[in-house]
């Protein structure tokens, strides 16, 4: 008994939470957006001719949003730090 009321529950608050998605998702044509412009990628190398030299990668979305900083290094003889930041400089 207490099993059936538990779905019967279940099924409920699936129904209303899909017909609350419904209800608050704006229509596709409601918004008229800016174009947006394409993602670009730079490279730029610092201290080049030294032992010292740093490329950087800038890679500008599609969309504003947050900024994020991605730092590799090479603890020891361990090349997983920077080849981790290289896989994401990489990301479109």
């Amino acid at each position: 008994m207490a099993s059936d009321r538990r779905v019967s529950a279940i099924v409920l608050f699936s129904i209303l939470a899909a017909l609350l998605f419904l209800l608050i998702r704006p229509h596709p044509s409601a918004e008229k957006k800016a174009p947006v412009p394409a993602a670009a990628y730079q490279q730029r190398t610092y201290f080049p001719q030294t032992i010292q030299a740093v490329t950087a990668h800038f890679i500008t979305g599609q969309e504003k949003g947050p900024t994020l900083l991605i730092v590799g290094g090479i603890h020891g003889d361990e090349a997983a730090g920077y080849l981790a930041a290289e896989r994401f400089a990489r990301i479109p």
